[in-house]
Order: structure tokens, then sequence, then C-alpha cells
């Protein structure tokens, strides 16, 4: 018999599920249909304009301008200001084409005369909802400015319609304007190096993102200052379209985006891609923002909540940043002439212009990042020690509660699993557990510890203060987190990691807490930097997860979640400027890891790769999935606009974050080893009808039948999870287990009316599945029944069958290729209507249940789903033929096995070796990887 070194390939093992809103909690997590589906990482765009634009043309630039004389208006629209002393109007001047919208594009400037040498300009960028308003918006404003020794230049940009979205186009046009005006300052006399934006209501949304676009990718738009007047600066939250609480408010979104319902995937992908919040960066120019804070309706229009959430993000990242208010009843550029708030005095327009004048003078310096408030130093928490080691076998080292730092007083405490085969350094996975901020604990996450370790990382799973009714944690335990990071980089030798490549790895709360560490890290803490975080149903938005079950449950309430233990506060959205509300707002956001995504350029602050996996099956009544998918798309479409690699993978099953872990496991655990540089372990192991096993690579050989007297030919074979074991079936229903594959039962003893011809274990190897050829399936240990083919006639028989990745339910093929599915094992496809060359022998499934190959007997395979073809021996001559297939564990390929015990390997399958040149006593039957 054959021999091998270590056990290892992709283990499936289920914890308890973990609950973000704890309160919530407990729920059932029913049974329920599902498969993980993969979405393709999102390729690095060249700028996150380049990704915003999807293809579109770019806008041209016009010609130099050509100025009238001093004292007269060239074309001039009605706001030219012939008698304002000191300005020198030129009307229409066209600053360039939009090439998509076919639109020529024109500004009116307003050029100080009682100046020399160049002067500072501003772009003016007028509002309207998107859908109205043109360039006199400005006509009392910009006449002042140029009063000031302020060239200003306020544009036309196209208007969305019902049937043409601008939310592409605007900004870049905007970005246009600045692009001429620095073109042709000598022409305008202007200082190109000194040269700002000021957007209201609409127009500071546009502003704003031209501003944070240019920073990003366009040097020659961008400007040293920025300015917004009532701005809306959030378009991922469910108010923008819908406008509960002020009817009258964005009614020009929907145009604007060019859809209405940003529930959608595609419509929130566009709305994140035109949001102000997603492109937010250390790089972005000072900035004014300004609102009244008499938010009815007919006054200011705006939530002023929105400018709080633009100025906060900020801050985080080390923006300057400086916030007017006015208590006056208008908005946008109604407020001008009204007094600004107390202490301030003087009009909103006439602190604005001071404002500009001292940023061109000198400009506010960067600031240093506040992702996070600081640690709360008061209370005490005692942060418990657990200890939960692998089962006896597994391979994989174990050292419980080492202290890797302290908080509220008290030590904090991690495990190290470290797989026992390796040697030299090895990637690091840091685990955080969730349960809602409140409850939980490290050992709830024992099960994916040693099964990574098994893969070849050194995990370490944490353990951090839980938050009380009378002690709110936040942000305590995002700087655990990343002590824990600090802590396996600083112990890296002691520990055998490689201290460059370290992941953080979380579900629900823990899914939270790790994006929260992973984003702030870059920004503050740069021994906490990690290469990877992946994220199981973490809530990065918190406000829009609000949003999401206040959709499903009118009246719903924060207080009655974790977020408000956690938080210490419940009030965080307000139609009246309260600052009780106020500062739990702020608390909200800083709790939002996706508003901490940092687009900088690749260096020092270079962000991590993500991956964000949820089921899509919420119901936000807190059965199945309590964390709606959009938190995940919504990090995701973030990373995508920022020109960080990011990965979304679903799947349908009722269940939530670690409960969902046989469907998702494998997915992730490539997402780790690729990002990580590990080579996840391979190998395979074959079987001949005698019972003889014949074991290559990382497949351990744990026995055979080969020395019985067997009563009927071996037929098949299932490894267990974590490939420390095997069963073997006859085709009398016989079984036989080796290793740790527990002997869950057998048709042995019954009369059967077909003979067994392949088997299927359950995720946890708790149990197994028998298939005969007339369909018949019979089901051991917590192997579930989901039916059988036993009552039909088949044109063919069943030869094999294969589980999805939950094992909630199995496909059964045919030799005629066609496929029967059960439970909740999706129907992809099947060959059942080609005329085959060869039959078919076996079926493989994806590691997410969302495909799966079938193989003839001549190596012909078909892949259906999101099976990709990797190739096939079906133009070779065979020596003899084909009986099986095996994938590896991440899908990117598969191996087919002949009867002679010839292995060919495709895709990402590594050849270890065959039985090909061996004098077999029996022919091969099958394998397993």
């Amino acid at each position: 018999m054959g021999r091998t070194a270590t056990a290892g390939v992709v283990r499936h093992l289920v914890a308890g599920a973990v609950i973000a809103l704890a309160s919530l909690a407990p729920f059932a997590l029913a049974g329920g249909a599902g498969a993980a589906a993969l979405s393709t990482p999102a390729p690095t765009p060249t700028t996150p304009d380049v990704a915003h634009a999807a293809g579109l043309p770019a806008p041209s630039l016009g010609p130099a301008p050509a100025l009238p004389a001093p004292g007269t208006c060239n074309n001039g629209p009605s706001c030219c200001p012939s008698t304002t002393p000191g300005v020198r109007f030129a009307g229409n001047l066209v600053y360039g084409t939009d090439n998509a919208l076919h639109q020529t594009l024109v500004l009116s400037a307003y050029l100080p005369t009682n100046v020399t040498g160049p002067v500072p300009g501003i772009v003016l960028v007028h509002g309207g909802d998107f859908v109205h308003g043109a360039q006199c918006s400005f006509s009392p404003e910009a006449p002042a400015l140029a009063a000031a020794g302020i060239a200003a230049f306020s544009i036309d940009y196209p208007l969305a319609t019902s049937t043409t979205a601008t939310s592409v186009e605007a900004p870049a046009d905007v970005q246009l304007a600045v692009q001429w005006v620095r073109t042709y300052a000598a022409d305008l006399g202007t200082d190109p190096a000194r040269l700002a934006l000021w957007g209201e209501s609409a127009g500071a949304t546009l502003a704003v993102d031209a501003a944070e676009g240019a920073v990003l990718g366009d040097p020659a738009a961008r400007v040293s200052a920025v300015v917004g007047w009532s701005g809306q600066y959030d378009l991922v939250t469910a108010s923008f379209l819908t406008a509960v609480s002020n009817p009258t408010e964005y009614q020009g979104g929907t145009e604007f985006l060019g859809c209405s319902n940003v529930d959608d995937p595609s419509c929130f992908a566009t709305a994140v891609a035109a949001d102000p919040l997603a492109r937010v960066a250390r790089g972005d120019p000072p900035a004014l923002l300004a609102t009244s804070t008499d938010y009815v309706s007919g006054c200011e229009l705006v939530n002023p909540q929105s400018t709080l959430t633009l100025a906060q993000s900020y801050r985080e990242h080390g923006v300057p940043v400086t916030v007017e208010t006015t208590s006056a009843c208008a908005h946008a550029l109604a407020y001008a002439g009204d007094p600004i708030s107390p202490p301030g005095t003087g009009t909103m327009e006439q602190n604005t212009i001071a404002w500009l004048q001292g940023q061109f003078a000198a400009p506010s310096p960067p600031l240093a990042p506040a992702p996070l408030p600081p640690r709360i130093t008061t209370g005490s928490i005692v942060t418990t020690p657990s200890t939960c080691p692998p089962a006896p076998g597994a391979g994989v080292s174990y050292q419980a509660n080492q202290v890797y730092g302290s908080d509220f007083g008290h030590p904090t405490f991690l495990d190290v699993y470290r797989p026992q085969s390796s040697s030299g350094p090895v990637p690091a996975v840091v685990l955080v557990h969730g349960g809602g901020h409140v409850k939980g604990d490290k050992c709830g996450l024992q099960a994916q510890a040693v099964a990574l370790a098994q893969d070849g990382f050194a995990v370490f799973n944490v353990n951090y203060p839980l938050a009380t009714a009378s002690q709110p944690t936040f942000p305590n335990p995002v700087y655990d987190v990343m002590d824990a990071v600090a802590w396996v980089r600083s112990h890296a030798s002691q520990v055998g990691v490689d201290p460059s490549r370290i992941a953080l790895f979380g579900g629900s709360a823990g899914g939270n807490l790790s994006l929260s560490a992973a984003f702030a890290a870059p920004l503050i803490d740069p021994a906490a930097k990690v290469t990877a975080v992946a994220d199981w149903s973490g809530t990065s938005d918190v406000l829009s997860l609000v949003d999401q079950y206040q959709a499903v449950q009118p009246g719903f309430q924060v207080s009655s979640t974790g977020w408000a233990t956690y938080l210490g506060c419940s009030d965080p959205q307000s139609t009246t400027w309260n600052p009780s509300s106020n500062a739990c707002l702020t608390d909200y956001l800083e709790a939002s890891p996706a508003l901490l995504e940092d687009p900088a350029p690749a260096g020092p602050g270079t962000e991590p790769a993500v991956l964000a996996a949820g089921s899509t099956d919420f119901t936000g009544t807190g059965s199945c999935e309590i964390v709606p998918v959009i938190e995940g798309e919504e990090v995701v479409d973030r990373a995508t606009v920022d020109g960080v690699p990011a990965t979304l993978d679903t799947n349908t099953l009722c269940a939530h974050a670690f409960a969902y872990a046989p469907a998702e496991l494998p997915a992730t655990t490539a997402f780790l080893a690729r990002e990580l540089g590990l080579t996840l372990p391979q190998g395979y192991r074959l079987v001949a009808s005698d019972g003889g096993v014949f074991s290559f690579g990382d497949a351990a050989f744990h026995g055979s039948t080969g020395a019985l007297t067997l009563n009927a030919p071996i037929v098949g074979m299932a490894a267990t999870p974590d490939g420390g074991g095997y069963w073997l079936v006859a085709s009398d229903g016989g079984v036989f287990s080796f290793g740790d594959a527990a002997f869950h039962g057998s048709t042995g003893a019954l009369h059967l009316n077909a003979p067994i011809v392949g088997m299927a274990a359950t995720p946890d190897g708790g149990g197994y599945w028998l298939v005969a050829s007339d369909g018949g399936v019979f089901s051991f240990g917590d192997a579930a029944f989901h039916g059988s083919t036993g009552a039909l006639v088949l044109n063919k028989p069943i030869v094999g069958m294969a589980a999805t990745p939950d094992g909630g339910g199995y496909w059964l093929v045919a030799s005629d290729g066609g496929v029967f599915s059960f439970g909740d094992a999706a129907f992809h496809g099947s060959t059942g209507a080609l005329v085959l060359n060869k039959p078919i022998v076996g079926i493989a499934a994806t590691p997410d249940g969302g495909g799966y190959w079938l193989v003839a007997s001549d190596g012909g395979v078909f892949s259906f789903g999101d099976a990709a073809f990797h190739g096939s021996t079906g133009a070779l001559v065979l020596n003899k033929p084909i009986v099986g297939i095996a994938a590896t564990p991440d899908g990117g390929g598969y191996w087919l096995v002949a009867s002679d015990g010839g292995v060919f390997s495709f895709g990402d399958a590594a050849f270890h070796g065959s039985a090909g040149a061996l004098v077999l006593n029996k022919p091969i039957v099958g394998g397993a990887a």
C-alpha cells in the first residue's frame, strides 16, 4: 500500500452562531436551502475615477478663454454684474465637452480688477437636487469673492433626467473645470497653485466628490481647499432615495444615480461609487462644511447630520475640517446673509470668504488621523480565560491563555494553535469571536482555529472585554484586537510566524472588530497592520444596519440591541440639532469600519485585501442571517472604489457568521492562503476494488481492507473533513472506517434492490450517505435524508453522488449525465440531452456548492454553475478508462483517476503521484482528496 506525509485538506466544521445584535439573541438557526457564491475579486483600478467611470469617455478640455474688455459682458447670462466695481465678468466661457453626454460645458468668470499679480481661484458648483439649477445661482456670492481678491468661476454641468443619470459625469466635469482654470491660469490672472471648490446643496456633493477624486487620481484637478454648504454626503442610506423624514428631500436622487432602490446590489454599488464618504483619504484638502441646524420642512432641506458625518470622517483620516452652522430657516445659499451660530460672528458668506482667504494664505496642515476615540480608562471588566485544546492526533500544537495585553485593569488572553508539522515561520491568522459585543468566547471558534492550523496557519484566537448594561466598552475591543496583532508581530520568533504575513478573521461582532482594527491600524498603529482581513456577517455601517431593520420592522429601536450596550448610547439619529444625538452619532460612525477605509496610495498606508461574506437570507426578524448582506456589499464596494482588492462571498443558508462555516470556510481559507502566500496542503488517495488504498502528497494512509476477504468489491471512498481518516464502501453496502473516521452504520445486513455505487460524507464527518445504482439513498449518522430517485424509472443507472458544503443536500448523477438534486443542492445543468462518447462515471462539487463537474470514462469533463473548466483527457488515448474525479479545496482544479491508477491533474491541482506504474491486484475504482 502507499504511504504519505502529513494530512491536510480544507475542513468544514460548524461552530455555534454568534449574534451581532445581542438583544435579538437567542434565535434558532433553522436549516434552509443555500449554496455559497464567490464573486470575482475586483481588479485594482488605475484611479478610483477610472473604476467610477465604468468605461465612459472622459470629458475633454475647452479652448483658451476669450475675455471681453473690462466693464463689458460677452455673451453674458443674466448674472452679469455690470455694476459691481472691481469685477471683470466673462459669461458662457467653454471649459470643455462632456463626451459621454455630448454636452458643451460653460462657466461664468468673475475676475478681480483691484489687485495685481496672480490671484487665487475658486470653482463654484450650484445646487438644485442634481436636476435643475444653473451657473447664475452664485450671482451674489461670485462678485463678492472677486471683490475680496478671489477669482470665481461659476459652472454649469450636466443635469440628471429620468433617462440620463449623471453621477459619473457630473463630478468628472467639475474636475475638468478646475483643470481648465489651472491650464489657462496665465490668461485668467490666477495662481494655479491656489485653487478651491465651493458647492452648495447638490453642488456640495459634487464639489467634495471631485476634490477627493482628484487627490486619488488627477493631479491637474487638485485643489487647496473645498467648501460644502448643506451637502448630502452619505448616498448609501435608505433615506437618500426614500426621504422618509422629509418628502421634499433628494427628489433628484433617483435621476442622479439612475436607480431607485439601494437595496439592489447594482444600485448600491452605484451609490457607493458616487458617495463622497467612500473616498475620504488622508491627502484630502482642508474643508469647510456649513449647514443650518433648523431641519424642518421649508427650512434646512438636508439633515445637518450629513455634514457631521462627513466632518467626522475627515477627522478620522486627519483632514483639517471646520464646521459652521446657522440657526436660520434656510437651505444652502439661502442662508448666505444669515449670522453664523455663536460664538462666531458675521454672516455665513463672510466667514466662508474669510476662511478661504486664510487657506490661500496659509493652508491648514494635515492632522494626525483619529479613526477611534481614546480608550476608556475607567471602570472594570474582567476578560476571562478559557481553555479549548485540539483533539489528540489533530496535528496541532496548543498554548492556552497567553496574555497579549490588558484592558479595564485586567489581562486579555489569546490561544495559540500551530501546525505541528511546519518548520520555519508560517503566516498568522488572528481570529476574533462574535456575540454582539456583549457575549462570546474564543473557545467558540476552536474548530475553525484547528482547521486553519491544520492547513498551515498559526492561529491566535483572542478574547476581549465584553460590554455590560453599566459599562460600554467601545472602542477598547478594537484597540485590543490591534494589540493582539502587535503582540503576534513582536513575538514572531517565539511563536514561529512571519511578521510580514498576518491576517485578521472574525465573524459577527468579531467581523466588525476585525474590519475596524484592519482599517484603523494603517492610520494610527503600523505595528498592528495586517495583509488581509476576512469578515463573516460583520456590521460595517451601523446606521445602514439600522436602516435595514427599520425597513423590515417599523418602529425598530436601536436601544434594544447590543449596539446600544456596546456604545453606551441609543439615539444616533435626529431630525433636530441635538448635541446628545450628535455625540451619539459620532460613536456610531466611529464603530462603522466601512467609513475607515482609506484609499491611500501604495506605501506605508496600504489597506489590507478584504473578503466579506454573508448569507442573503436576511429576514430582519432575528431568524437566519441577522446582519444583511448589504453590510458586506458596502465594505467591498468602498474598497473597490478605493482601489483595494476586495471579494464578496455570499450564501443562501439560514445561518449567521460561523454557523455557515461549512459553506464559507473553503473560500475564506483559499483567500487567506492567497493573500498570505501559503500553499495549502494537497493530496489524494486512490482505492482499488479489493480495498487497497494508495495515498499521495499530504493525504495520510490510515489503513485498508486489502488483507480482508470481502463479500463484495469496494466501489468508493470518502474522507473525513480533517483528512484524518476515510471510509470505504462495498457494493453490498458494507462500510469500513479508518483513522478518525467513525463508523455510523451500513446497509450490509439489508437486501438491496441494486448495488451500492458510491458514498459522500457530511461536512463535519459525523455521517455519510450511500447511493445505489437505482438511485436509492441511505443515510447514517448526522447525514439527513433529503430524497432519492429510487421511485423513478431511470434511463441509465446512477453512478455517483456529491454533497453540498453544508450537508443540506446532495446531487446524484447517472451514466447518461442526468443530474438529480435534493435538499439545498441547486440544479445547475446536466449532460442528459447530449449524445456522449462515453458514459459519465463521477461527479465533484465546487467548494461553495455553486456548481459541479461531471467526468466521462474517456476523461471528458463537463462543468456547470460556477465550476470552471480546467481541462480534460478527452483528446488523449487512455490506457484505461477514467473512473472518478476529485476537486481541490479551493475549487481551482481537479484530478481525474483511471482504473489503472493513472492520475491526471488540471488547474491548481498539483500532481502528487499515481499508481500507474504499479502492478495492481485489482483495478482502481475511485479516490478522495
